[in-house]
């Protein structure tokens, strides 16, 4: 039980860093 709530941080906090990631790449890319 206490895995299955750590693996959905874990894809919660991915997903979040991955949404992140693509917007400073797309500010810095963007001109």
């Amino acid at each position: 039980m206490l895995e299955e709530s750590l693996n959905e941080a874990g894809i919660r906090l991915g997903m979040f860093l991955g949404v992140f990631v693509m917007l400073a790449v797309w500010q810095i890319v963007s001109p």
